[in-house]
């Protein structure tokens, strides 16, 4: 934290005549006539007040002065001529407290002050801990030769340790439970009791969450070098060297394995075998447990990682030495190795090895993240909720899971022992509803006393002392055993060494014959996958363009991300080369019908991502032709080839795209004098039924070529596939051709339209119809029908010789009806039975004809098809969307149909 207020330098200290002090007094000092910086920005120490203190002569005649040495204060002589008497002071270290009226030791503030200031501050308070834990043990003596072989090493710790260049970004200290559960368990009111005993048991829950993430944060700097790996395997870096962990000790070094506890800090990678330091030791910036903020008591990040000692691997195999083994580690494989094995079926099999958990698992309680806060006035009441920021969370990580799924085990046991305790205290305090929890009641006192809603929150602001008091008792209750859940808990993680080497042997088994389950599982299979992907010059290339991409997206995701400029942005791109003949009148992109011609387009299209080496990645040559025969029906083709790659060998896509598009019907708003203007442009609406058998969708020219073409695509492509496919052009004008015929035998479907009309609304049925080959595979259909509805306004003015202007506006709705013409399609192809909807359907297929139903026949339905009109009293469907309506299949076997 920066202190704004602390000079850097002495000469932002000044003697001040008015306080006769060098001022600010909070961080400078006098040195004769010289004012400096003060070596601590420790707090102003006041002197004991001569009113209420006394001690010798100076207690003569004084009967309400207490005496001094009464409260562990020192006597002083008098120092000069002026004093005339003794007079109490504190002792060194000491400073008077005028709350307290007594001499308390000097609290440090190590917030205060400049970085060097703040660096001195830090640097005491270890000092004064460790000598107050000697003092307790009875073996301090300042003289000692372990006294200053502990303070040397201190002193290195600070100055020259791993980290210890780094500043204090952040105060993330664990403060003592215990001690906050005395101070508050003596304070007056139960209020203020449950209070701090409510958030003592919230801090435990977040210290456990804490302390499960740095267990993980370990395995990370070990795994993938980075403490805070966010468990994706394409953003592990392709190799790095392990630590040195051997001892520099020469009675030690020469054994195989180290036999105590190392009294050395990670200071060097190796180079080459465990066993050899490399030459120059990690930067601080470089040093991946530098960037990590463990939980600890310190405040200095060479304080936090002290307990990271040099831990030498233990032997690997009978016959090869640890200290012989290869230091470099290769995250890729490992990461891939556990990701394979999560997909085999002995690792689904294993704990945590789900589905569920395939992105891992987030630790975290909700309810100490998000709470309620309660406020009255004027005997009114009202719930809002407090979001709390200071909640701690984790995502255990797939790989991390699959290595050591007992260690996540005994998390979920914890969690679930730790979470019903903070759900019983925050529903006691008010601040955690029963609805909203997400483990049981703990305590049948939570159930019977706890209620939380606006009466009872109500009800508890008057409530008498007695139910405060027993409130009181019970969060002291629950917070006592979170703190002794947490306490074992972190027992228990000092334990785990055995139960984590057993979890992690089980997955990679060591030795010659690669026994563990990453190796073995699914006879290996995965394994075998790995070696391809990892194991190839052109499998390595492709993932290096495919981790390439990967960083570059996900650069750009991240919020926050400080380098983002330090990458390309990820941008795709689409390039193309087009020319092409219109034969007739150009279409308008403001006009909603159809431009009688043709047009013929020839498509070089190239794309590919900026930031790759190779920009373009994809390169496809298209043909496209459109035609329309009348105003209210366009027809366009496209043919595309490429070249795909399909498992390393080069296969030739071939596509057509056809389009068909059809204007249902045209109707003339600009008679209809009473509907606004204002109305005419408003949100879409329902479709029903009757307005899509009303436009005749199933009849309109659209639908019936596209499904002339669904029915038998060989039929128009056979000719044009014959031809290579580098003749794109011959390709399009053949099928152009003959789609041509085809659509002449439904030109009387389609709709006349005026030449101007100022206002109308349109509907119109768009039909899209895709075919896919690769190499000598069979085509692939893809459809997609839209009913559209335009309304489109023109306004035109114009001045012979001066001014000819025109404006317009539309408003479209779609509405995506290709589930629909899926069923009505799939139906009528198969044609599954003779029963009337199934006949209507066959019926109505056939532009022109009526599907009629007489309705008056109860015991057999009886049902013709014909183009004249229907007899008179009978039910008439002129399109499939009807059949539905006028045609029950209600079981009957037997039908009268001519």
């Amino acid at each position: 934290e920066v202190d704004p207020h602390a000079p850097l330098t002495p000469e932002g200290c000044n003697w001040s005549h008015e306080s006769r002090q060098c001022e600010p007094s909070l961080y400078c000092t006098s040195q004769g006539k010289k004012c400096k910086l003060k070596e601590i920005a420790e707090k102003p120490c006041y002197d004991v007040p001569a009113s209420e203190f006394c001690c010798g002569t100076s207690c003569k005649g004084y009967s309400t002065k207490k005496p001094c040495q009464d409260v562990s204060m020192i006597c002083l002589a008098p120092s000069n001529f002026f004093e005339s008497a003794e007079r109490c002071a504190c002792s060194p270290g000491k400073c008077y407290d005028e709350v307290e009226q007594a001499c308390k030791v000097i609290p440090l503030d190590c917030t205060r002050g400049n970085p060097q200031q703040q660096r001195n501050c830090e640097k005491e308070k270890l000092f004064r801990r460790f000598k107050q834990r000697q003092q307790t043990a009875g073996t301090f003596t300042q003289s000692s030769s372990k006294w200053q072989t502990r303070l040397q090493e201190l002193e290195t710790r600070f100055d020259a340790g791993p980290c210890s260049s780094l500043k204090i970004r952040s105060d993330e200290r664990v403060l003592n439970f215990q001690r906050t559960f005395q101070s508050a368990s003596a304070r007056q009111k139960p209020e203020d009791r449950s209070s701090v005993f409510t958030e003592l048991v919230i801090s435990a829950t977040n210290l456990f969450v804490r302390s499960v993430a740095d267990v993980q944060a370990m395995f990370n700097i070990y795994f993938a070098n980075a403490a805070a790996w966010d468990d994706d395997c394409l953003t592990l870096v392709p190799s790095f060297s392990n630590f040195f962990e051997f001892e520099d000790d020469g009675e030690v070094s020469h054994l195989g394995t180290q036999w105590r506890p190392s009294s050395y800090q990670l200071t060097h990678r190796v180079r080459g075998k465990v066993s050899e330091p490399a030459a120059e030791p990690m930067a601080d910036e470089e040093n991946p447990w530098c960037a990590y903020t463990f939980a600890s008591v310190e405040r200095q990040q060479s304080g936090r990682i002290h307990f990271a000692r040099r831990d030498p691997p233990l032997q690997a195999d009978l016959f090869v030495s640890p200290r012989e083994l290869n230091g470099t580690m290769m995250p890729h494989l490992w990461c891939e190795l556990a990701r394979k094995l999560r997909s085999t079926p002995e690792g689904r099999n294993r704990s945590f090895g789900e589905k569920r958990y395939e992105e891992g698992w987030a630790v975290g309680f909700e309810a100490a993240c998000s709470q309620l806060a309660f406020t009255a006035t004027g005997g009114e009441g009202r719930f809002h909720i407090w979001r709390r920021y200071d909640c701690e969370k984790v995502v255990l990580g797939s790989a991390f899971l699959t290595i050591f799924p007992s260690f996540a085990a005994k998390v979920q046991e914890t969690h679930s022992a730790l979470g019903r305790l903070l759900e019983d205290a925050l529903q006691c305090a008010g601040q955690l509803s029963q609805g909203n929890r997400q483990f049981k009641p703990h305590d049948p006192y939570v159930t019977e006393s706890c209620a939380v809603d606006i009466e009872s929150m109500l009800k508890r602001e008057n409530e008498e002392d007695a139910a405060k008091q027993r409130r009181a008792e019970f969060l002291a209750v629950t917070a006592s055993a979170a703190l002794s859940t947490l306490q074992r808990w972190l027992k228990e993680i000092s334990d785990m060494g055995t139960m984590l080497r057993m979890d992690f042997e089980a997955v990679f088994g060591r030795g010659h014959k690669l026994s563990g389950l990453a190796f073995t599982a699914d006879a290996g299979k995965g394994f075998q996958q790995v070696k391809d992907m990892l194991g190839r010059d052109d499998a390595i290339q492709q993932r290096s363009e495919t981790v390439q991409a990967h960083l570059v997206q996900k650069a750009w995701r991240t919020r926050g991300q400080l380098q983002k400029s330090l990458f390309p942005p990820p941008v795709h791109y689409t390039g193309a080369l087009e020319g092409g003949i219109v034969v007739g009148r150009a279409k308008d992109i403001c006009s909603v019908e159809m431009a009688q011609g043709v047009r013929f387009d020839i498509v070089n299209q190239r794309s590919g991502v900026t930031f790759a080496p190779t920009l373009v990645q994809e390169e496809r040559l298209c043909a496209s032709g459109s035609f329309a025969p009348l105003k209210s029906l366009e027809i366009s083709i496209i043919a595309c080839t490429r070249a795909i790659d399909i498992d390393g060998k080069s296969e030739a896509e071939t596509s057509f795209a056809f389009r068909f598009k059809s204007i249902l019907s045209v109707e003339d708003l600009g008679k209809k004098l009473q509907i606004k203007m204002g109305e005419i442009f408003t949100q879409g609406s329902k479709l029903g039924t009757s307005e899509l058998a009303k436009d005749k969708v199933t009849s309109s020219p659209a639908w019936l070529l596209a499904k002339s073409l669904l029915k038998d695509p060989t039929a128009i492509l056979s000719e044009a596939l014959a031809a290579s496919s580098e003749h794109l052009k011959e390709q399009v004008n053949s099928i152009g051709h003959k789609i041509s015929k085809l659509s002449s035998k439904f030109v009387g479907a389609a709709v006349g339209i005026d030449s101007f009309l100022s206002l109308k609304d349109y509907h119109l049925l768009d039909v899209q119809l895709g075919l896919t080959k690769v190499g000598d595979a069979p085509y692939y259909p893809t459809f997609q029908v839209e009913f559209k509805k335009v309304t489109a306004a023109g306004l035109g003015v114009g001045m012979p010789g001066l001014l000819n202007m025109k404006i317009t506006a539309h408003v479209s709705q779609a509405y995506d009806l290709s589930e629909v013409f899926s069923e009505l399609y799939h139906l009528l192809v198969d044609k599954q039975d003779q029963k009337g909807y199934s006949r209507c359907l066959e019926c109505l297929d056939a532009p022109g004809y009526k599907f009629c139903f007489n309705p008056t026949v109860s015991s057999k339905q009886q049902f013709t098809c014909q183009q004249a009109a229907c007899p008179p009293g009978w039910e008439t469907a002129v399109d499939a969307t009807e059949c539905g309506t006028v045609v029950s299949d209600d079981g009957n076997e037997d039908d009268l149909f001519t």
